[in-house]
């Protein structure tokens, strides 16, 4: 599969194809909740996927490099709450198709062919929320494993508390993955006494 060309940046660390963003964007505007787990990805990022996966270091199914829709930035992995839920119910009406992939309901692909809001205006898109008082960018997001002596570090922007147990066992996955990997929000410390504490 060859990459496209151009990519749109539909979330913080996430691309897709421009013809897959317009419909994205769609959905959201339509009700489709926040998040992405996964979107598109470089051949180097399936590459690396698919050498975890040969290594026994994930176990998670992973396409060959070069057969993925992520590549092609026509793919979406979404968490359990909310996107999923709403991908599920209404996503085929945007082109979103689920249950392609034996076993990953998380896992959605774009068919234009089916979108039947193609030709709808493009939704016009708010602008970001400005960091509240509570939540500013010298703030930090930390992050560990239970049994990983690593810990992950984000920027305050990026930042929120997470409750639900499900949603929790996405972004561990999504950490345990390498989704956040590359990522200039995130990076990976052996500990962080640079932060004036060992945690």
């Amino acid at each position: 599969m060859i990459a496209p060309a151009v990519v749109v940046t539909v979330a913080p660390g996430a691309w897709l194809a421009p013809g897959a963003a317009a419909s994205y964007a769609r959905a959201r505007a339509a009700g489709c909740p926040a998040g992405i787990t996964s979107a598109g990805r470089t051949r180097a990022e399936q590459e690396d996927l698919y050498a975890d996966l040969l290594a026994g270091r994930r176990t998670e199914s992973v396409a060959v490099p070069g057969t993925s829709r992520h590549e092609r930035g026509t793919a979406l992995d979404l968490p359990a709450r909310g996107p999923r839920e709403w991908m599920t119910a209404h996503g085929a009406d945007y082109g979103w198709i689920g249950g392609i992939v034996p076993g990953e309901l998380w896992h959605f692909e774009y068919q234009a062919s089916r979108d039947r809001h193609l030709t709808d205006a493009p939704p016009t898109i708010a602008a970001p929320a400005m960091a509240t008082q509570e939540e500013d960018d010298h703030m930090l997001m930390l992050a560990r494993q239970d049994g990983d002596p690593r810990v992950w570090v984000g920027d305050g922007i990026t930042r929120r508390h997470v409750k639900d147990p499900v949603e929790l066992a996405d972004i561990q996955y999504k950490i345990r993955t390498g989704a956040l990997k590359g990522t200039p929000d995130v990076q990976v410390v052996s500990r962080i006494a640079w932060l004036g504490k060992e945690i």
